[in-house]
């Protein structure tokens, strides 16, 4: 069977199932044996398949999995890691649609050509985990909803706002997102992208950049600016994160708001991509003994997947790709950033009550969300963003 027909087949089961628990490698971190942490064992038993100790994914299997991380983005342009002669290094990595894929090539034609810029990645549909996600029925996609509004084992600040909020955003009402199918399916392209971030600066050796600015694409980025705000992160293991716009929703869970972008420095980076192993190894890393923690705590069942000598990115890789995916996009960039990334979220852009001002693009903007490629164009302009270099964009 081609590899296309088994992609079409697993996503006909992509959403059935229940979120399953695994018993995990003798390196992984063992819990104490408190109160609480019994009530969540006790609470995620309840989704545990008897027969089975391996989470489900989207795809049939996890070597599928794997594989997929290593597959290309379907609009890119990369030039010589010692890049084109700016003082700093930057990759962009733009999550986007193939509905309008001419939003990416937009951005690559303007903000994202700048002199700094080494490495451009736009990923659409066409590398989600299962192809056949869009076309869920209305029947498919209530079940889904339905596991996802009741409770997981979750901690508790999580189960609840999770119940409240999954499915609901930018003003959409609940039943007619119940009817886009699409919506629900691009929650996990971040998470998916993540897998390839993991494949190229760990699998393949690529050097980290200095800074890495994850956007959607119709976000248009400063890059000077960015660059200004960032100085202040020198010296060594001083890890930064930057959200275009960010919600502090309560004690070690920050969000940022996609569309205004999430910018990483490389300490942030190294992290990100540094293997973790919760044995004996730890006791000397800060780090490690800090992410160990947040395995035991597991707050949103993310133990279920860690093997030992992943990174944070390739476990919030494959919890994307669970086929109970309980999460929008923005919820697992924040909490991976606010629980194994050794960095507290920073704001960017100020925002008016609870709501990111997305109708207002300045030229003292960072950063600007809801932007056309006219709106890009126009940004690049005004903020003095005259393209560097411009080789054709590749497709796959």
């Amino acid at each position: 069977m081609s590899n296309r027909k088994l992609l079409l087949a697993a996503a006909a089961l992509a959403w059935s199932g229940c979120l399953l628990v695994r018993t995990l490698s003798s390196d992984a971190p063992s819990a104490a044996p408190s109160n609480s942490e019994s009530r969540r064992r006790l609470q995620l038993a309840t989704f545990h398949d008897p027969k089975s100790e391996t989470p489900r994914y989207v795809l049939q299997h996890e070597p599928q999995l794997l594989h997929l991380k290593n597959a290309g983005p379907s609009i890119f342009r990369e030039r010589p890691d010692e890049g084109g002669g700016g003082k700093l290094v930057i990759d962009v990595l733009s999550i986007g649609s193939e509905t309008r894929v001419e939003y990416l090539t937009a951005q690559l034609e303007t903000w994202a050509s700048h002199v700094n810029v080494r490495h451009f990645w736009g990923v659409t549909e066409r590398q989600d985990f299962a192809l056949g996600c869009p076309q869920m029925t209305e029947a498919d996609l209530r079940s889904y909803y339905d596991t996802c509004s009741n409770p997981m084992g979750w901690e508790p600040k999580y189960e609840q706002f999770r119940r409240s909020h999954f499915g609901v955003a930018s003003g959409v009402s609940l039943e007619e997102r119940l009817r886009q199918p699409g919506w629900f399916c691009a929650q996990r392209r971040p998470g998916r992208a993540l897998g390839w971030l993991q494949s190229k600066y760990g699998s393949e050796g690529v050097r980290l950049p200095d800074m890495l600015l994850l956007v959607d694409d119709d976000t248009s980025v400063d890059v000077n600016l960015l660059e200004k705000l960032m100085a202040k992160a020198t010296g060594k293991d001083n890890p930064l994160v930057y959200g275009g716009c960010v919600f502090n929703l309560f004690r070690g869970f920050a969000l940022p708001f996609g569309g205004f972008g999430t910018f990483f420095n490389k300490d942030a980076l190294t992290k990100l991509t540094q293997p973790i192993h919760c044995d004996e190894r730890q006791k000397d890393s800060p780090y490690l003994q800090h992410v160990c923690a947040a395995l035991r705590e597991n707050k949103v069942g993310e133990l279920a997947v860690f093997q030992s000598g992943d990174s944070a990115l390739e476990v919030f890789y494959k919890y994307a790709g669970l086929q109970n995916f309980c999460m929008h996009s923005d919820w697992l960039v924040g909490y991976m950033i606010s629980n194994y990334s050794g960095a507290s979220l920073q704001n960017i852009v100020p925002r008016k009550a609870s709501k990111c001002r997305t109708d207002s693009c300045k030229l003292t903007s960072v950063t600007c969300h809801n932007q056309t490629p006219r709106h890009m164009l126009e940004f690049t302009k005004s903020h003095a963003q005259t393209p560097k270099w411009s080789p054709q964009p590749k497709s796959q």
